[in-house]
């Protein structure tokens, strides 16, 4: 009885897929919305940076793994390519999505918005050209960028969320000194969008392409 109670769970779950250029840009973006949707998500998260050896930080992965996994992710990927050189990677990027559509089939893929650096640009585009099937939206990775960012959908989230967001941030302890980072900043930004749905926090996506109502 519990095995086919369990079955049934994992059926009625929406399958859900988020991309990430590199490590922390899926945590800055959805992971407040992550957290809140921990249980009634089957959420795989897939990152195409592993090593940070440009920055000295070569284990950085290992923070991602940490970070998602606190937000309730079950399953995380890391690829490792060359950071800020994605664009030229964009065919190796293609057969990664393209194996991953195949294998977990997800109702909903959510990707970067296409910003001012290269990496999150080449992540939109090969998104787009990939999942023909599935609804797609975009998150801003960081306030720092997306200055045209056109949002359309917002995710209401309780303080639990926010706290959990913060919380997953802060296991990048090298970052601490950047501006965006810092959970005051965080619980600001979530605070202001809000305020659009009369909400106390909320996170935003763009709409680039819902599959059914």
């Amino acid at each position: 009885k519990y095995l086919e109670w369990l079955s049934v769970v994992a059926k009625s779950m929406k399958r859900v897929l988020i991309l990430g250029s590199h490590c922390d840009d899926i945590e800055l973006g959805c992971g407040g919305t992550l957290h809140k949707h921990r249980n009634n998500w089957k959420t795989t998260c897939a990152v195409f940076m592993k090593h940070g050896d440009h920055i000295g930080l070569k284990n950085l992965y290992k923070s991602s793994e940490m970070a998602l996994t606190t937000l309730g992710v079950q399953d995380v990927r890391h690829y490792d390519l060359p950071v800020n050189d994605h664009h030229k990677h964009r065919q190796e990027i293609w057969k990664k999505l393209h194996e991953l559509e195949k294998e977990i089939q997800p109702d909903l893929v959510i990707t970067q918005q296409p910003d001012e650096h290269q990496d999150h640009e080449t992540m939109y585009k090969e998104t787009i050209r990939n999942f023909r099937k599935s609804s797609v939206l975009s998150y801003r990775s960081s306030i720092r960028n997306c200055m045209n960012f056109e949002y359309h959908v917002f995710e209401p989230l309780s303080s639990d969320d926010v706290l959990a967001k913060q919380e997953a941030l802060k296991i990048y302890d090298m970052y601490t000194d950047k501006v965006y980072f810092k959970p005051e900043n965080i619980e600001a930004m979530l605070r202001v969008q809000g305020i659009y749905v009369e909400e106390e926090f909320a996170e935003i996506f763009g709409s680039i392409k819902i599959v059914g109502l």
